[in-house]
């Protein structure tokens, strides 16, 4: 009975991350965004600069109703995190590559949720316009 036990954890467990495991690339209408999903991260670079990105991504959580715990930037690098109704982690970390150009990595839950994490970038770069 234990071994049947510990055979379905083992199972389950690998089912988990095989699932966590899946890549999803989405192209912007623009052709200029391209956002990547994978391993549970949302990885996306945004033609502007890192303040831009940052403010964007701060009015996306309130437009959301997402809770913010943390919002701290500097020139080189910036972090969000929030918290949604169901009190799951958000997390949002920029990244500056260039004066014009952030690398954003968002991150929904313990093991990610894509359909929020698009929703994010989503309200992100519709705040940039």
């Amino acid at each position: 009975m234990k071994q049947k036990k510990i055979l379905l954890a083992v199972l389950l467990l690998g089912l988990a991350l095989g699932v966590v495991g899946c890549k999803t690339t989405m192209v912007g209408e623009d052709l200029k965004t391209q956002a990547t999903y994978s391993m549970g991260t949302l990885s996306a670079a945004m033609p502007y600069a890192i303040e831009t990105v940052f403010r964007a991504a701060q009015k996306s959580m309130a437009d959301l109703e997402l809770k913010t715990s943390v919002a701290s930037k500097d020139s080189l690098a910036g972090k969000i995190i929030a918290r949604d109704s169901a009190d799951k982690k958000i997390s949002i970390e920029l990244k500056s590559v260039a004066p014009n150009s952030t690398g954003v990595k968002i991150r929904a839950g313990a093991l990610g949720d894509e359909t929020k994490s698009k929703m994010i970038y989503n309200k992100i770069k519709e705040n940039l316009l």
